[in-house]
């Protein structure tokens, strides 16, 4: 739909993707006059729908608290929206619309920054608005005479029946279509991580050697070195005080450097991975000093972050991350972002106007992100930000993993993982098996302790092996059965877990867990690989609250097949139909609370 007004040429642009797959929306603006114009209602979809909307289900965030899900009833407008700067920091940017049809429907903005998102049922209640893009009040762009300028994308999926599940089989299989990958990506390999268990406080060339040396033994790939690497020698400087000073390495911590720790990571034959706050600034960096025109600011106040909407902070913030891939032979860089940026940087002198300073950003960190995956094709880029808190499908389409939180106890994640994967691949998306914490972030898990039950560490290590999988344990500190029940399950992970995840379709099959058991008792997920190849599996997860049994109806099945089901604990088997699979479904009785089973469908 082309509109002109105030010299304003306005495109509205719907393009969908495979036969009733996911619909992209954006607008297209051309200024039209010698003046100029400027651009205020950046809606990049504004579309009816002809469904009466019933009820709408978001998903608010915080800290540790992602994907906490709201159900409301549509009796009017309904808005939601972000304006901290961070995408996913206050809610995240999917709404799920019910209509009375009994269809349903999705729209996920794919944008880093502020967004929006609206419903307005019609009068006739015979239909529905949908709006969503750029949220408004904090932003205008404006346009030279003759300029077009096109807005962020809104992504849009549908499903007749209702099936949540056949909304996400439409985005994990757009997804995969634009996402970056490569031969380590699509490996969804093994990750430890030192960020827990030693934070920045207890972490040194000596401890993170250790623990390479049977991270080594115990099957991992992938060695990530976090937070507390840089700086200065100042025993008592915060890593969060001098981000930005990514030239420097604290020798105190690491006396041989970070080179020597990557060759070490190599020669066990595991891939080297480090953490980096590309945009972070410390109020103590010495880049404020030294570029000051790179300084984030609003009104003049100090916002924490480096301002990329110039080319010359580009330059730097690539140079920055080429000169540690290739000094540091990094394999793997983990990009995160620790603050609310807000309505982001006004200053005038920065390549943007006073209120598009946030988009110009974001603008600049897809250049940069691009730019490095065109120069190092084989690096992983993880997205980071205070754990889930910039997931969104505007900067997942930059890297090729995303963290899902912070704290990683197993109702937590299972409630992450359930609704993360409503849009998100499993295997883009990357959570550790409930870590082994050493301060108060949120109560770990030991995996030595003689208190946990063989079947409570199974379950712990298999809810994260619904994606690509990690641990951030001390292992120094397990005793070798510990360690040889790690191997075990990561070994299964490995040759099992993961080959079932690609390439296959991601049923859930219960409703959400939500944490502290004000969710589904029982978790259950399968993954179905494609018609003709007759292969899927099934995990279950009791949770602590659950009820004593529970039926699981599968989907997803070819009716007229025989399925053998083989428990992969005990090895028993037993024969259904598929049609028996998913009506009959399977009973439930005997697992205690904390416990998992997986059962393998050929």
């Amino acid at each position: 739909m082309t509109m002109e007004e105030q010299g304003l040429k306005r495109e509205q642009m719907a393009v969908s993707h495979g036969m009733d797959g996911v619909t992209e929306y954006w607008t297209s603006f051309t200024c039209l006059t010698s003046a100029g114009c400027e651009v205020t209602d950046a809606f990049s979809v504004n579309a009816s729908v002809g469904d009466s909307a019933v009820r709408a289900v978001y998903y608010e965030s915080a800290w540790g608290r992602e994907y906490t899900p709201v159900t409301v009833e549509v009796t009017g407008r309904l808005r939601i929206e972000n304006r901290k700067g961070r995408s996913s920091a206050d809610v995240h940017p999917l709404i799920l619309v019910h209509g009375r049809s009994g269809a349903v429907y999705a729209y996920a903005v794919a944008w880093s920054g502020n967004w929006m998102l609206e419903i307005e049922p019609s009068d006739s209640d015979c239909a529905f608005t949908v709006r969503g893009g750029l949220a408004s009040a904090s932003f205008a762009k404006k346009l030279s005479a003759g300029e077009t300028w096109t807005t962020p994308k809104v992504m849009g999926a549908s499903s007749k029946t209702g099936s949540l599940n056949e909304i996400s089989a439409k985005f994990h299989a757009w997804y995969e279509t634009v996402t970056p990958r490569n031969a380590l990506s699509d490996q969804m390999p093994v990750e430890w991580n030192h960020w827990w268990a030693y934070e920045d406080k207890w972490i040194n060339e000596d401890v993170f050697l250790r623990n390479a040396d049977l991270a080594a033994e115990i099957g991992v790939e992938v060695c990530t070195l976090d937070a507390g690497w840089f700086g200065s020698d100042d025993a008592d400087e915060h890593w969060f005080d001098v981000r930005g000073d990514w030239h420097k390495v604290n020798r105190t911590r690491f006396p041989k450097g970070i080179r020597y720790l990557a060759d070490y990571v190599h020669g066990k034959g595991m891939k080297f991975g480090l953490w980096c706050e590309i945009e972070g600034l410390g109020a103590k960096a010495d880049l404020c000093g030294t570029h000051p025109q790179f300084v984030a600011k609003r009104d003049g106040a100090f916002l924490g972050y480096v301002c990329l909407g110039g080319e010359e902070a580009q330059r730097w913030a690539f140079a920055t991350l080429a000169g540690m891939i290739e000094d540091y032979d990094c394999d793997w860089i983990k990009i995160d972002f620790n603050l609310d940026p807000g309505e982001g940087c006004n200053c005038g002198d920065h390549g943007h106007g006073a209120h598009d300073g946030l988009y110009a950003h974001y603008e600049g960190l897809y250049r940069v992100l691009e730019q490095i995956r065109e120069r190092y094709p084989e690096i992983v880029l993880e997205n980071c930000s205070s754990g889930g808190l910039r997931t969104d499908l505007g900067i997942i389409r930059q890297m090729h993993v995303n963290f899902l939180s912070d704290p990683d106890y197993s109702e937590h994640q299972l409630q992450a993982f359930w609704a993360a994967s409503l849009v998100l691949p499993p295997q883009r998306c990357l959570h550790w098996a409930w870590s082994n914490t050493c301060g108060d972030g949120f109560p770990g898990m030991d995996f030595g302790s003689p208190e946990l039950s063989e079947s409570a560490f199974k379950f712990h290590m298999r809810t994260a092996m619904l994606h690509t999988t990690g641990y951030s344990h001390p292992l120094p500190r397990y005793d070798g059965h510990t360690l040889a029940d790690m191997r075990a399950q990561i070994a299964f992970y490995k040759a099992h877990a993961r080959e079932w995840i690609r390439g296959s379709t991601l049923y859930r099959l219960t409703p959400q867990a939500v944490r502290g058991g004000q969710g589904a008792g029982w978790n259950a997920y399968s993954f179905v690989k494609p018609a003709g190849e007759g292969t899927a599996c099934l995990f279950v997860f009791r949770l602590e609250h659950g009820e004593a049994s529970a039926r699981i109806r599968l989907e997803g099945l070819e009716a007229d097949r025989h399925y053998a089901v083989e428990d992969v604990d005990t090895g028993a088997v037993f024969v259904q139909t598929g049609a028996e699979l998913m009506s009959e479904g399977l009973f439930f009785d005997d697992m205690q609370p904390v416990e998992s089973r997986v059962l393998r469908l050929r």
